[in-house]
């Protein structure tokens, strides 16, 4: 027992998940074969699709702050951006204005082309390829020319505005200094009108120059924080107007395509009825109600596709977040500046403070009159240059390639789908054989058998489908089982049985083994053809006599395979109408001629009552002069669970050979069936594989012979 559980617990090898597979095959096979069927239909009902692409690439923009900004990130951000940006709403509405789209339309169109663009940056470099699929390949070149103009388009509005705004902002600065400096300057003239011929020394000039140079970068400081609040207002208030997330993939309906197809042809027949009839006629009143309804219908669609869709982070959302940080961290910088140059200034100004009263009006005369003459320089200066700027404004984003018309569709594409589909079913039916041989309580090898049992293994009987013929009362028929006998002698059902003799005989010392039980778990597992053979095989041995005892009563099959008669057999002899030598045939009658050495004991008459006659001590006696009159006896009995007959005759018999069937003995029957005939007091001295496939009858061979030996030694 402990030998028994030591096997059984053993770990699977490479070759016992070779033997799955093997065994398998046929479900691994059928479902990678239906799996690429399927995928191959799906891709030949599918629609197909085209692929257009766009190259851009991107120039670094030379402001620290504007919509596509100088550096966003480190090393590739920028352009990481850049793509992000492509594929947003924004860019796909403006794609769907240049295709021509307007009013509720463009809102249906963007999101259809926002799901049909995908982005690629080339490594290393600041390019992007933009794709975009189509239905038809004048669709899909459609479709990427407007998303990369949409894009080009979105950056050169958002650079126009900044640049119009700073403009206008410096322009208002130029109004209120060019006021500023005209009212310092008057106010000198007056004061020097007025004042006689007041002069200040050189030092003091000197003072008053330093300090209205100073004084001149404070305001040139202030403008520039001014400036740039104006911009960080204008892009906060631009957050505001953006949601923090947006749409990143769409599902659309598949009602879409076809309100979209049934719309436009209800507007070519409007128009067509609007050429021939006024508004008011019948017709152009209908055509124009199911137009009203294809719309209302398809924006319910729309509705229910936006829906299902996902979101991300928007893009454009992200970089103006991050242009109001770098805005407000250059807006610190400038009030840290203007603080610096407020004390500077204060200082210089006391120096000032011992002048006498009319120098000091002098002084403070000409300071506000160099510093308004430097800050109106200045700011002209940059006007001119805004001016400039606005006026040559040019998008960074410049197409490499335009898109080409496609030469054929990128999907469905079938042999990659039913490659796929292939894989996928080979891999589910690798999954579901693993799961199937889980579940299967059987024993498929005779290696599973040995370990499974825990007993020899006598022989490997392999499949056979063929039935031989026969004689049966001078007629040729086919036989219910093959016989060795009607074969030929080098067939391997022949020489499987042949091995089965000889590790038989050499299982127990010479003269210890004179009667041999041959039974099973269940029924149909094969233990009459193997008693049958085995007897027939043994009896081949030169001065062997064998008799094949049926102690079947229930089911005999023995007596109508040897043609013996029906009132003459075993049960006669038990309930005490004929004697040893008449229940005794010889197996002569199916061949032709005598199976020389063999002798036949059917079942007899059927009986009511066949465990009673086998407990009893006739059978005893019976199976003790057939032991006397032949040198081995081979018993053929009921399967061991279906009924207690094997139990009884086992107790007869010097040796049990059980018999378990490839793919169809269940384990917990067959070691039920071992635990049961020991329970008993009999010796199982091994068991028979039989219906193997012909690899394992060649495979054990070796194993089988070898191990005989060791038996028969011991």
């Amino acid at each position: 027992m402990d030998s028994e559980m030591h096997v059984a617990e053993q770990e699977p090898t490479l070759r016992d998940y070779v033997g799955i597979l093997r065994r398998r095959g046929t479900v691994i096979v059928a479902a990678a074969l239906i799996a690429a069927g399927v995928a191959l239909g799906v891709s030949f009902g599918q629609p197909p699709v085209y692929r257009a692409t766009v190259t851009v690439v991107a120039d670094r923009p030379g402001s620290v702050i504007a919509f596509f900004p100088e550096a966003v990130g480190p090393g590739q951000s920028y352009v990481d951006t850049l793509a992000e940006i492509v594929q947003s709403r924004a860019v796909a509405e403006r794609a769907a204005r240049v295709l021509g789209y307007t009013g509720a339309d463009v809102m249906e169109e963007a999101l259809e082309i926002q799901a049909s663009v995908s982005v690629q940056r080339v490594r290393f470099t600041d390019m992007i390829r933009i794709d975009a699929d189509g239905g038809t390949p004048e669709k899909a070149v459609r479709r990427a020319d407007a998303v990369a103009q949409g894009f080009i388009a979105l950056g050169l509005e958002a650079r126009r505005a900044e640049a119009s705004a700073a403009r206008r902002f410096i322009e208002d600065q130029v109004r209120v200094i060019t006021r500023d400096l005209r009212a310092a300057e008057e106010a000198l003239v007056r004061f020097q009108a007025q004042g006689g011929n007041v002069s200040l020394s050189e030092q003091t000039s000197l003072k008053v120059s330093k300090l209205a140079e100073f004084e001149a970068q404070l305001a040139t400081a202030r403008t520039e924080r001014r400036s740039l609040e104006a911009q960080l207002n204008r892009s906060r208030a631009e957050l505001q107007k953006r949601a923090k997330i947006a749409p990143a993939t769409w599902t659309a309906s598949p009602l879409i395509a076809p309100l979209r197809q049934q719309l436009a042809s209800l507007e070519v027949e409007l128009a067509g009825l609007e050429e021939e009839f006024t508004g008011r006629h019948p017709a152009v009143l209908a055509t124009r109600a199911k137009i009203a309804e294809t719309k209302a219908k398809l924006s319910e669609q729309l509705v229910r596709s936006l829906d299902t869709q996902t979101y991300e982070v928007d893009p454009v959302y992200q970089q103006l977040s991050q242009q109001v940080v770098q805005a407000e961290v250059a807006r610190y910088a400038l009030l840290a500046k203007e603080a610096a140059l407020g004390a500077t200034i204060e200082k210089w100004t006391a120096t000032l403070q011992d002048l006498p009263p009319r120098e000091l009006s002098l002084a403070r005369l000409l300071r506000d009159q160099k510093v308004a003459e430097q800050v109106y320089l200045l700011l002209s200066g940059k006007y001119q240059e805004a001016r400039i700027t606005e006026a040559s404004v040019v998008s960074d984003i410049r197409i490499i390639d335009r898109a080409a018309l496609p030469l054929g569709p990128v999907e469905p594409n079938p042999v990659k789908n039913g490659l796929l589909g292939g894989v996928l079913g080979l891999l589910l039916g690798v999954v579901a054989a693993f799961g199937m041989e889980g579940l299967d309580r059987t024993f498929k090898t005779a290696d599973e058998a040995e370990r499974g049992l825990g007993l020899p293994l006598l022989g490997v009987i392999p499949h056979t489908g063929e039935r031989p013929y026969g004689l049966r009362n001078g007629k040729r028929e086919r036989l219910g089982i093959p016989l060795i006998r009607a074969m030929s002698s080098e067939a391997p059902f022949v020489e499987a049985h042949r091995t089965l003799r000889t590790n038989l005989l050499y299982s127990a010392p010479e003269g210890a083994l004179r009667a041999v039980l041959v039974t099973s778990a269940g029924s149909g597992e094969g233990k009459t053809t193997t008693a049958a053979n085995l007897a027939a095989s043994l009896a081949q041995l030169t001065g062997m006599r064998v008799a094949l005892c049926e102690c079947d009563l229930r089911r005999p099959r023995v007596g109508r395979l040897f043609d013996t008669p029906a009132e003459a057999g075993l049960s006669d002899y038990l309930v005490g109408d004929w004697s040893v030598a008449g229940a005794v045939t010889e197996a002569d009658v199916v061949f032709g001629t005598a199976i020389e050495g063999l002798e036949v004991v059917p079942a007899g008459r059927s009986t009511p009552n066949p465990s009673e006659l086998l407990a009893s001590a006739r059978l005893r006696e019976f199976l003790a002069q057939l032991r006397d009159r032949h040198d081995l006896v081979v018993i053929d009995s009921p399967s061991v669970l279906a009924v207690a007959d094997a139990s009884i005759v086992s107790r007869y018999a010097d040796g049990v050979v059980l018999v378990v069937r490839a793919g169809q003995t269940p384990r917990d029957a067959s070691i039920r069936a071992r635990r049961q005939l020991e329970a008993v007091g009999a010796k199982v001295i091994g068991f028979v594989f039989t219906d193997a496939a012909g690899g394992q009858v060649y495979a054990r061979s070796y194993q089988v012979h070898a191990r005989a030996g060791e038996v028969g030694t011991s």
